[in-house]
């Protein structure tokens, strides 16, 4: 496939970067276009492509749209099921884990308040306190943040949803706070 064809294919949404030849990952206009079309597109552009600020631009660009895109989704996802994670329906949770793995951390960030401030309404079930503290530290490296969050789950401790063994449990591993998750345990 020549070039012209390329981009033709491209443009249609009927050819990707992944399917390209070596000559055609190598072409400025061709792997911009890709990129432009899918972010993803970028991992197979030629190496010395993937420096060159104006692809750098363009990729980001094209994340942010469909970061935005997926946003809305687990909004939806999440108001609709009250759940952080889902198997089957991409909420908030894992939306704010893509945003971490793409670096873009402050946006997680606000992701993760708004989970918060939906747990605080009994909007989320309460179960997932410690998904979220877990989350926080091991996607942001927040442990203040995380500990305030397992206090307002030491409200929520009710045998059913949030035992205090479960709360324990998840402080240690966490926060490594063996003497508050031992006052938990005796309460």
């Amino acid at each position: 496939m020549d070039k012209k064809e390329a981009l033709k294919q491209i443009k249609a949404g009927n050819f990707t970067l992944a399917d390209a030849n070596k000559k055609l990952k190598a072409d400025k206009d061709v792997v911009l276009a890709a990129v432009k079309q899918d972010a993803d597109a970028f991992i197979f552009a030629d190496k010395k492509l993937k420096a060159d600020k104006k692809i750098v631009m363009a990729k980001t660009k094209a994340e942010i749209k469909k970061f935005k895109k997926l946003e809305q989704e687990a909004h939806n996802n999440t108001d609709e099921s009250g759940y952080y994670v889902d198997e089957f329906d991409y909420c908030l949770g894992r939306f704010a884990e893509d945003l971490c793995s793409a670096g873009y951390k402050e946006w997680a960030k606000k992701i993760y308040k708004i989970v918060e401030e939906k747990l605080y309404r009994c909007q989320i079930d309460s179960n997932i306190y410690l998904n979220l503290a877990e989350d926080i530290v091991a996607y942001l490296g927040d442990k203040k943040w995380a500990r305030k969050i397992y206090k307002e789950a030491e409200g929520s401790v009710d045998g059913m949803f949030l035992s205090n063994e479960e709360l324990a449990d998840s402080i240690i591993k966490t926060l490594g706070d063996k003497e508050w998750a031992k006052k938990i345990q005796e309460s």
